[in-house]
């Protein structure tokens, strides 16, 4: 593996977590916002859901600004970071899942004057409300904007920190 390649990608795994911790704060200030109950006993579903879908988004700009080698070594050793004191299969199997549902989705956002239906951001909040909320169908529009600033933040984090091919 390159080793510039590697470090960064093991010094991006505090980013990817902080970022899934960010989010789950986000969707709890969005539920409050909207006068929506919060389950306090979901957190830790909703945290590891979260990291998922930031680990996804990671790996997509992995894959645009890395190139398909790039990205696999970036991808391999974040991972292998991440899963320093959890069980690595588990991570693993989780994260193949979330790629293969939200590789439906073609991008993150809409193109402008578009809808969010289909987007990356979309699924990942009708999912969160289905952790949340199931009974709040308006959730996900709130879960929606939570979700989109935290790839918008991702992204620029990604592009400062990762050495760009």
């Amino acid at each position: 593996m390159e080793p510039t390649l590697g470090k960064a990608a093991q010094a991006f795994t505090g980013a990817v977590t902080e970022g899934a911790k960010v989010l789950v704060e986000h969707l709890q200030e969005a539920a409050r916002a909207a006068e929506i109950p919060f389950p306090e006993n979901r957190e830790d579903e909703l945290l590891a859901h979260s990291l998922l879908f930031v680990l996804h988004a990671t790996n997509r700009f992995a894959l645009r600004f890395l190139a398909i080698s790039g990205r696999a070594m970036f991808m391999d050793a974040l991972l292998e970071k991440l899963t320093e004191s959890t069980d690595r299969e588990s991570l693993r199997e989780a994260f193949n899942e979330t790629e293969r549902e939200y590789a439906k989705c073609r991008d993150f956002l809409p193109e402008k004057d578009e809808g969010f239906s289909g987007t990356v951001c979309w699924e990942f909040a009708k999912s969160a409300r289905d952790i949340i909320c199931p009974h709040h169908p308006e959730a996900a529009v709130y879960f929606t904007m939570a979700a989109s600033q935290t790839v918008l933040a991702l992204g620029k984090t990604f592009t400062q920190c990762v050495p760009i091919s």
